[in-house]
């Protein structure tokens, strides 16, 4: 079994974990604003679209399914981050999408990528932090997790005035690097002291 920090978990420790388990609800509803507006642009109808909230949930859910039990086999680490590698690759494709059926294949590959991520944030709280901690961890986890869906249509709606529609895509982007990025330092880091290899 993995132990604790031999002293305290890194304060930087939790606000990566809560973004991590942000990356689901997120990539879910920050877009949500944009799709009559992306059924115009890639010439589909809005039940064609509705078909890429389908393939996010699937990929999504499936991700979940696997990563913990590959994780356990092969460490948090190598998940997490081949995981939001994936997660990174598909939101980039996703801004260079000209039909609908690209985006309905790269939303489940972008949904597979998340699965990793919000997996791996419990799984790694549970490896770091001890059982007297545990409770206030995942409680302000979940909390990230509740406000995000209420955040993210109000991105989506104020990204799609400033920029086209593939720009709902880069946020997602961006911050899949800043935390596949954070994984290496941080995670990899502290490695074998505390995460599952």
């Amino acid at each position: 079994m993995p132990s604790p920090f031999a002293s305290r978990a890194p304060r930087w420790l939790i606000p990566l974990l809560g973004s991590l388990v942000a990356f689901g609800p997120l990539s879910i509803d920050m877009y949500l604003p944009a799709l009559p507006a992306m059924a115009e642009q890639l010439s589909a109808t809005q039940g064609q679209m509705q078909h890429s909230l389908g393939s996010f949930f699937a990929g999504f859910c499936i991700g979940m399914l696997m990563y913990g039990p590959l994780s356990d086999r092969f460490g948090r680490r190598k998940l997490l981050l081949s995981g939001m590698a994936l997660f990174v690759i598909a939101s980039a494709l996703c801004t260079q999408v000209t039909q609908v059926q690209q985006l309905v294949f790269l939303r489940a590959l972008q949904a597979f990528g998340s699965g990793a991520a919000v997996v791996m944030a419990r799984a790694i709280a549970r490896d770091v932090y001890p059982s007297g901690e545990l409770p206030r961890v995942l409680s302000l986890m979940t909390l990230v997790t509740m406000i995000a869906p209420l955040l993210a249509p109000l991105l989506g709606g104020a990204l799609l005035t400033v920029f086209e529609l593939a720009g709902h895509f880069h946020p997602a982007y961006r911050s899949g690097m800043h935390q596949w990025a954070s994984g290496v330092v941080g995670i990899a880091r502290n490695a074998g002291q505390a995460v599952h290899p």
